[in-house]
């Protein structure tokens, strides 16, 4: 049982990735920006100037975060004419037209220099000063240049998104009567000209036949789906934190040389000699660490510079100091709380999908790991018990209404079961709660929550916790539960009927074996096959809850997360629950086939 076990778990392995793989590609392709809507999030404050810049600077941070910055995938497969760098381009609609240029031109060269040309047009048209043009020329309102200075930047706009030849013609004789009706945009004139010069280079120099010749591409582990899957969590700072630490522990005390080295230097010198790009200090640095533990390969000058942010002095002064105090602690505190060279602490936090990291949600930007985690023990606990409860009560109702198969009272528990199969849940549960959590009728149980925020203490100990929270959860596991025990009790009834009627059960009937015995010993555990089986279908939903229920009880669980992810297409949110419940659907079939095992002992793996 053990090998079979150890090999099934063998198979999860490309089992997993393929559930990765396609997790992935529905993220990659889900529709909108999801730039877009976290900068919209975000949100600025100033002026239109000051919030484009934010704006742009935000969106920047939020693609080295979600690493939109890095090529798909591990390799690529395409033509010649294609770009193998279109990923750096930041806006999802301007690579989306790109693409579609150089299909249609199939010169990359050419398409680099037309888009590049309307980012010099577009630049130059957000340097226009309506207010100094005004004043410059009165005889034109301040609101008919604002408006014709707008129109322009939106046929720019257009232009950046626009691939069809007719839309483009359209496009350029607008923006080029815009351009002879209103002298003021003749200082921008020369760029427009120049982006036309660059379009007819599109037909001119097009050559479309490389779109018919394969290239191929690798780039290796720094791409989207590596930072995806196992994240890029910087392991520099981890390693060196061990070797710290094991020269700390070997060595009883620290040269003086490079004690002073460490203890010199004060914020202000980093920022000189940081701004100036000088790094003499931080080889000089690791030079003598690296001789002090004999190890000229355990701790570079590169690794050194990737475990601290470059731009923040006082850190890099407090881990200095820290090195020469011998402080293990505060090197840790440090080293986890500062920053990759370019700034993104963000990336270097990044731990990937295997490690928990699910990235963040599209609606307020918190870690997905943070939202799932703190609602999915709470649909989860409530499915378990239910599954449990509903096993333990419809494996005996089964096995009942086998023995007395066809009698009055099998049918009438069929009557009852199935009646109660057919109510719908939300109809269950809010007559529980009028009936039983009403003050006019029966005030028995509480109306909604999980439990009292004004004395429940998170200190309690876990039987205190639940002590207090089982009042809160019966009605909800009333309402889970009833529906299943016709369905389970069924299938049970079935088995059982099957079991009885073969010869062992005879036989074992034969020799005088009490009736007890044999439904108990002989018949129960090979009639649960089939119940066990259902078991690994309803396992993985267990994680989703139940969105009707949760909402008629207030219970802050994953069915009302999952609804609010769907409405506000937070696909970050569906794919984590996607994921996860592909891995539990593995985890259950693993489950059922070694309980398999267990209840008939003829299954063997061995």
């Amino acid at each position: 049982m053990l090998k079979y076990t150890a090999k099934r778990i063998l198979t999860f392995i490309p089992m997993l990735i393929a559930i990765s793989l396609l997790s992935f590609i529905i993220s990659i392709n889900a529709p909108g920006d999801p730039v877009e809507r976290l900068s919209k999030a975000a949100g600025n404050e100033g002026s239109v100037e000051q919030q484009s810049g934010a704006s742009k600077k935000i969106k920047e941070e939020l693609r080295r975060k979600l690493g939109l910055d890095l090529p798909i995938f591990y390799f690529s497969i395409g033509d010649i004419a294609s770009s193998d760098t279109l990923y750096k381009v930041q806006d999802k609609y301007h690579q989306a037209n790109l693409k579609a240029l150089t299909h249609q031109c199939g010169n990359w060269k050419v398409v680099s220099e037309y888009y590049h040309a309307l980012l010099k047009l577009q630049k130059a048209h957000q340097k226009l000063n309506t207010k100094d043009i005004w004043k410059r020329d009165t005889t034109k309102s301040i609101n008919a240049i604002n408006e014709t200075s707008n129109q322009f930047g939106f046929e720019i706009g257009s232009l950046l998104e626009t691939s069809k030849s007719d839309i483009l013609d359209f496009k350029f004789n607008k923006m080029a009567s815009l351009i002879q009706e209103n002298d003021f945009l003749n200082q921008i004139s020369n760029q427009f000209y120049s982006v036309g010069n660059s379009r007819e280079k599109l037909i001119s120099e097009s050559t479309k036949w490389k779109n018919y010749i394969p290239s191929a591409k690798w780039y290796g582990g720094n791409n989207q789906y590596h930072l995806w899957l196992f994240g890029n969590m910087s392991y520099y700072p981890f390693k060196t934190i061990i070797k710290f630490k094991s020269i700390f522990k070997t060595k009883s005390e620290i040269p003086q040389v490079f004690a002073e080295m460490c203890k010199s230097r004060s914020a202000d010198n980093h920022k000189e000699y940081l701004n100036s790009g000088d790094y003499t200090h931080f080889n000089n640095v690791c030079s003598e660490l690296a001789k002090f533990s004999n190890d000229t390969t355990g701790i570079s000058s590169s690794r050194l510079l990737r475990t601290f942010d470059a731009n923040s002095y006082e850190s890099a002064d407090s881990l200095y100091t820290a090195i020469y105090n011998q402080n293990i602690n505060q090197i840790e505190n440090l080293i986890n709380t500062i920053k990759h060279p370019d700034g993104s602490i963000e990336r270097n936090r990044r731990k990937g999908l295997l490690r928990g990291d699910f990235g963040i949600s599209y609606i307020d930007g918190q870690p997905i790991s943070t939202k799932i985690w703190q609602k999915v023990w709470i649909s989860f606990s409530l499915s378990i018990m239910s599954i449990i409860l509903a096993y333990l009560i419809s494996i005996p109702i089964g096995i009942f209404s086998a023995y007395k198969k066809d009698s009055a009272i099998d049918r009438g528990t069929s009557l009852v079961l199935f009646t109660l199969y057919s109510m719908p849940s939300f109809f269950i549960g809010t007559l529980l709660l009028l009936y039983f959590a009403n003050p006019d009728n029966l005030s028995w149980f509480p109306v909604s929550g999980i439990q009292d925020p004004t004395s429940f203490d998170p200190d309690w100990s876990f039987w205190m916790k639940t002590k207090h929270r089982m009042p809160y959860l019966i009605l909800p596991i009333i309402t889970y539960t009833y529906g299943s025990f016709a369905f389970l009790s069924r299938i049970m009834r079935i088995g059982m009927i099957e079991v009885v009627s073969q010869d062992y059960i005879r036989t074992a009937r034969a020799k005088g074996l009490g009736e007890r015995k044999v439904i108990l010993k002989h018949a129960l555990r090979n009639s649960l096959l089939p119940i066990l089986t259902v078991f690994a279908s309803i396992f993985p939903v267990a994680i989703g809850g139940s969105v009707i229920i949760e909402v008629i009880f207030s219970i802050p669980g994953m069915g009302v997360e999952v609804y609010n992810s769907i409405l506000n297409y937070d696909y970050p949110m569906i794919i984590t629950v996607f994921t996860i419940t592909g891995f539990l659907t593995m985890l259950g079939y693993l489950i059922v086939d070694i309980l398999y095992a267990i209840v008939d002992p003829r299954i063997s793996y061995s």
